[in-house]
Order: C-alpha cells, then sequence, then structure tokens
C-alpha cells in the first residue's frame, strides 16, 4: 500500500468509528440551537498520520446540551457530573478570543497508534489559560493550554518549534512528556456578521505556513479533507517541539452547515 492510499484509509477508518460518528451528528444537532462552529484536526509525522480530532465550539456561555448528548458523549453518571461543574466555572471573558480560546469546545479524539478515544472539552478558566477535561476508557484527567501574543516571546517560540514566521498568537500545551505550540489567529471581525466571510484571512495564513518546509503527506491530507467538503477551509497549523510531528486543522465558517455534512453520508 502507498503512502497516499495509508493515509487515506487511516482517517476513513477513523471517521467510520461509532463514537466519532455520534459525535458529528450531535454537533449537527447543537447548530440547530445555537452558533457552533466546527471541524477537524489531523496530527501527523513525516510517514503518517498519527490522530484524528473532531471539535465543536459552541459560542454560548453554558449550552442547551440535550439528553441525547450527555448520554453519547457522556458515558457515565461520574463523568455527567465532572463535566456539567466544569462548564459552569468558567472566565469572565470566556467569548473573548483576544483573551484564547473562545466559547465552550467539545472535542472527541481517535488515536491511529493506541486505538484509543478521548473525549474533552475545552474551557477558558482565565485570560490567557484554558483547561482541558478529557475522558478515556480509563478515567479522566486535566491539561492546560496557554495563549502567548507577546510578539518577542511569539517569534521565540515559534522559532523553537519550527514554526515560520507569521504575526499571530501562539497556543502552547505540555502533554504526552513533550511540548506543543499551534499558531491562533488573531483576526478581528467585528465589522463581519457573515461566518463565510471569516474564512479568507484563515487560509492565507494556512498556505503562508503551509509554504515553507512542507511535508509530502500534507498535500495527502489536504486532498482527502479539503477536497471532500464543500464548507470546508484550511485553518492553522500545529507543530511538536521535537520537530517531528505537525498538524492541520479545517473547519466550516458556517453557523448552518457542518464540516462533517460529507462525512455522514
Amino acid at each position: 500500500m502507498n503512502s497516499v492510499d495509508y493515509t487515506l484509509s487511516k482517517i476513513e477508518q477513523a471517521l467510520q468509528d461509532e463514537h466519532m460518528r455520534s459525535f458529528m451528528h450531535q454537533s449537527q444537532n447543537l447548530k440547530i440551537v445555537h452558533r457552533c462552529l466546527d471541524g477537524l484536526g489531523v496530527n501527523y509525522t513525516e510517514s503518517e498520520p498519527t490522530k484524528l480530532k473532531l471539535y465543536c465550539k459552541v459560542l454560548d456561555r453554558f449550552p442547551k446540551f440535550s439528553d441525547n448528548f450527555s448520554k453519547t458523549f457522556l458515558l457515565s453518571d461520574e463523568e455527567r457530573a465532572l463535566f456539567y461543574e466544569f462548564c459552569l466555572n468558567a472566565s469572565d471573558c470566556i467569548m473573548d478570543r483576544s483573551t484564547g480560546l473562545a466559547g465552550i469546545n467539545l472535542a472527541i479524539k481517535k488515536n491511529f497508534i493506541t486505538g484509543k478515544v478521548t473525549r474533552s472539552v475545552y474551557i477558558k478558566k482565565s485570560p490567557k489559560k484554558s483547561v482541558v477535561l478529557s475522558f478515556t476508557e480509563d478515567g479522566y484527567f486535566y491539561e492546560n493550554y496557554h495563549y502567548v501574543f507577546n510578539r518577542l516571546s511569539v517569534w521565540s517560540l515559534s522559532k523553537a518549534f519550527g514554526i515560520p514566521a507569521h504575526n499571530q498568537a501562539l497556543e502552547i500545551s505540555l502533554k504526552d512528556k513533550s511540548a506543543f505550540a499551534t499558531v491562533y489567529p488573531m483576526f478581528s471581525f467585528s465589522k463581519i456578521l457573515k461566518p463565510s466571510k471569516m474564512s479568507q484571512p484563515f487560509e492565507d495564513l494556512f498556505f503562508e505556513l503551509q509554504g515553507k518546509n512542507p511535508w509530502e503527506i500534507e498535500n495527502y491530507i489536504f486532498s482527502l479533507i479539503y477536497g471532500r467538503n464543500n464548507y470546508l477551509t484550511p485553518i492553522t497549523k500545529g507543530y511538536k517541539i521535537s520537530k517531528k510531528e505537525r498538524k492541520m486543522y479545517f473547519g466550516a465558517f458556517s453557523y448552518k452547515h457542518s464540516s462533517f455534512k460529507s462525512f455522514l453520508k
């Protein structure tokens, strides 16, 4: 099997996982009652994809989660209690993108190496800091994400991670005994009402990053994700401190149409 076939098969298999498909359906349902943006990210080395992440960004302080959601995304009474308590304790600036992640962010991740599925909720707990509560078959755990806006710090950290020069912020996380940095876009949309008008600056940023030191596998991933869904837009890229792993993010700039629409056919 060649690299293209292998890459596509791993991603397509993950999209057929029952937990991943349930999440895609729930994301579509959340769009009916809330302003939501959803999408996906792919982690990969130069030779193979390693993880697939689906996310749904709910732009509300405390969403109206359905009973069906709580029974499929949250699999026990303990998880439900932890989840709802976690959601109640958010920063006053939770809806402000200029201080880091906005809204209540739900995600599910499939690890291709271990086969494990992780369900997570990301919430900003204080300016420039988000906390992640994750559930796995082994229990639950917390992680911290930090947002760096200082230009000198961004430049220094970007250089350490091997990130091409950019004018945005950084999202930094420590996990799996390593450090990760994702370019965090800082575009202002105060005068733009339609989310469909937001895609162009994100595309420009993505291709600016992609234009420097690209890996061949990134073309395969881009073709599969971007080529199969009319609503998807490339958003940004992430980098591991070892420079041996990266990630791509794609999303749908629509409060009506889901990123997952074509994957559920």
